[in-house]
């Protein structure tokens, strides 16, 4: 199975986001509910490896408190988590243009700073965060960030796409 996955840390972004994805009501948008329980798994994961430590990239990252889930941001992860699936495309930036930063914001969250994962073709969060964990493209960084206090976690199982399974991080801290 394939494995793809990208890291991503914006401070200052601005533009117009995409509309489409109905927070309230996100399975009218294509997120199924089916998806909850591995974003729980994520999120138990990701502080997990926050508690313990980690290396990055051959750097001793200390351990850090954990994160919280925050609904704007879980909107957001999994907004992008079925555009990815649904668009058949990998990336943080949509063809539209709408960064993570504008996710984020078009969902609700008043952000001083954001970062974003995304990976792909993995069936477990455990498998997708220990590869995140030990990537060189800045993910294990975003998932060790000291000054990040909340988290959406999205995914989304696209049968008919190329990596059919779409996890995506949101950290951030406001304002």
């Amino acid at each position: 199975m394939r494995w793809q996955s990208l890291g991503f840390l914006a401070l200052l972004l601005a533009g117009c986001p995409d509309a489409g994805f109905d927070c309230e009501d996100p399975e009218s948008s294509g997120w199924s509910s089916a998806g909850a329980p591995d974003e729980q798994a994520m999120l138990d994961e990701v502080n997990a490896r926050r508690a313990a430590g980690a290396v990055c990239n051959g750097a001793d990252m200390p351990a850090v408190g954990p994160v919280t889930m925050n609904d704007s941001l879980r909107c957001a992860a999994r907004r992008h988590a079925v555009d990815l699936g649904e668009r058949d495309y990998f990336a943080h930036e949509s063809p539209g243009g709408v960064t993570p930063a504008e996710r984020a914001e078009e969902a609700g969250y008043d952000w001083g700073r954001i970062s974003e994962n995304i990976a792909g073709g993995r069936d477990t969060a455990e498998l997708t965060v220990s590869d995140l964990i030990g990537s060189t493209t800045g993910h294990c960084e975003n998932i060790m960030d000291a000054e990040v206090f909340d988290v959406g976690m999205g995914v989304a199982t696209i049968e008919d796409s190329e990596l059919s399974t779409y996890w995506v991080q949101v950290f951030g801290a406001e304002r």
